[in-house]
């Protein structure tokens, strides 16, 4: 009996310290500080979802799994290029968990629809996609069949005065940090997704 028990104490202790090297791990290759003292607010929408509301289900793991398109508004004269970072501000193990990192967009008014895989897109010419969720293209919200309650999946647009020199293998905590002291613009739009959805 006691040898069950402590088999079940280092079972426990053994996932507690995976558990924590892990998040250790991840932390260290995704969260940087960026400063934005001058960043002013740029609007940004998506005709797909309205904000707070529920990510349609092509635009999840759970169907097509494709990147929804975004609208900006007001994006600076001066702006070089855009950063879009797509993190699910709820994960329960991984503070802001990647989803997306894709940079070097040209500015404009909007990110079109079903961005292709890839680390280099041929639409938006030029852009680089990153490794966010361990490949180089858009992972839409695909929690596990058990998770009931809704995430929140922030969008995150940035406008810089100058294009990154990364490689197609950087991570989002690359981009941040290539990027700080560049951001002139920044915007967000929140959508939710819930396995609840599903009908």
């Amino acid at each position: 009996m006691k040898k069950k028990i402590w088999l079940g104490i280092a079972s426990i202790l053994g996932i507690l310290f995976v558990s924590g090297a892990l998040y250790l791990s991840y932390e260290s290759n995704n969260h940087y500080e960026v400063d934005m003292t001058r960043a002013e607010t740029i609007t940004v929408t998506s005709p797909a979802f309205e904000a707070g509301g529920p990510i349609p289900v092509q635009y999840t793991g759970k169907e097509e799994d494709i990147s929804p398109p975004l609208h900006l508004s007001d994006v600076s004269d001066h702006g070089v290029s855009l950063v879009v970072i797509m993190d699910d501000a709820s994960h329960p193990l991984f503070k802001n968990f990647n989803h997306w990192v894709m940079w070097n967009i040209p500015p404009g008014e909007q990110i079109p629809e079903n961005i292709t895989h890839g680390a280099t897109v041929s639409t938006p010419d030029g852009a680089v996609q990153g490794m966010g969720y361990g490949q180089n293209r858009y992972k839409g919200p695909n929690p596990p069949a058990f998770m009931r309650e809704a995430h929140h999946y922030i969008f995150h647009v940035y406008v810089l005065d100058c294009m990154l020199e990364l490689a197609p293998h950087s991570r989002k905590k690359n981009v941040l940090e290539a990027m700080d002291g560049h951001i002139i613009q920044y915007g967000s739009v929140t959508g939710l997704w819930s396995n609840a959805y599903l009908k």
